[in-house]
């Protein structure tokens, strides 16, 4: 009998085509996706209803306008991300990041479309970068608020201290008692 059962040749029609679908769709995804770091990949990409175009790595959210595609990728890393807010009802993600500098804190708002994935991942990616938060005393009038984070891309740790209360920035002693929380903490992680 030279011809394939009926069964086995519908199934390779059915592969050929699989096939065709995915190189196609690899070769989209080539073409319009960010510029990766050496180590960084991709794991998980959506578009919106509102044309943005959201690929998050294992090492950062990348963001875009698809009706825009000559606009640069936005790039916010995971380490960058202080916390992740979400509202199920507007479907919106507000991101919030670390201020830079004698600057306030910034936050991004992202609309994304139901039942996306996004907001999930995101919030697990940050919470992978989160070693610690403590709550600590420097001095009477004022309290800090300290993070360690991993950056997933370089593996260095980051120390983000937030003061509260009356705090003189300028203050060398507030500086020392901040640099001996720091070292205390760091002993203790064994970091």
């Amino acid at each position: 009998m030279d011809r394939w059962p009926r069964g086995v040749a519908a199934l390779g029609r059915s592969v050929r085509r699989m096939t065709q679908v995915i190189d196609v769709r690899r070769h989209r995804t080539d073409v319009d996706r960010p510029a990766l770091g050496e180590h960084e990949r991709i794991l998980i990409h959506e578009s919106m209803a509102d044309g943005e175009e959201y690929v998050g790595t294992n090492c950062a959210l990348y963001l875009r306008s698809a009706t825009r595609t000559d606009v640069a990728w936005r790039r916010v890393g995971w380490a960058e991300v202080s916390a992740v807010e979400w509202a199920r009802t507007t479907r919106t993600m507000t991101l919030q990041l670390w201020p830079d500098k004698d600057q306030a804190s910034a936050s991004l708002r992202l609309v994304v479309k139901d039942r996306s994935r996004v907001p999930e991942f995101t919030t697990e990616r940050t919470a992978a970068c989160l070693i610690t938060t403590r709550h600590v005393s420097v001095s009477t009038t004022c309290t800090a608020t300290v993070r360690a984070q991993r950056d997933p891309e370089c593996g260095e740790i980051a120390w983000r201290v937030h003061l509260e209360g009356a705090c003189d920035h300028d203050d060398p002693v507030l500086g020392a008692a901040i640099d001996d929380i720091l070292a205390e903490l760091a002993t203790q992680l064994g970091c």
